[in-house]
């Protein structure tokens, strides 16, 4: 059944994909002018996309599709192994709970 837009970003997966596309960015901030290449253009893209998609399979009755998630996952993983400096393990275990818990919805 579709649900609204109001009770679609009430829903705490919701509130997580958000908050997970905010660390996204503020990773993606984190990269010098030189690095700002495609790859942290498209992680960008990935991590806006969570929630997003979210929204638009819950407000047309879809049931939650994993997608995103695993994408910008991927390209976290893409980003660990380019710049291993970068601490990703946090995103990477957000990213994993919000995969179990799109299930409940």
């Amino acid at each position: 059944m579709a649900k609204t837009l109001a009770e679609v970003t009430s829903l705490p997966q919701w509130k997580q994909a958000l908050q997970i596309s905010k660390q996204v960015l503020e990773l993606c901030d984190g990269f010098s002018q030189s690095e700002q290449n495609f790859l942290v253009w498209q992680l960008r893209n990935s991590a806006l996309a969570i929630p997003t998609l979210l929204a638009t399979d819950l407000t047309s009755g879809k049931k939650a599709q994993p997608d995103a998630i695993v994408k910008c996952a991927t390209e976290i993983e893409l980003v660990n192994r380019i710049y291993p400096a970068v601490d990703t393990d946090d995103l990477n275990d957000k990213l994993t709970q919000l995969l179990a818990a799109i299930k409940e919805i």
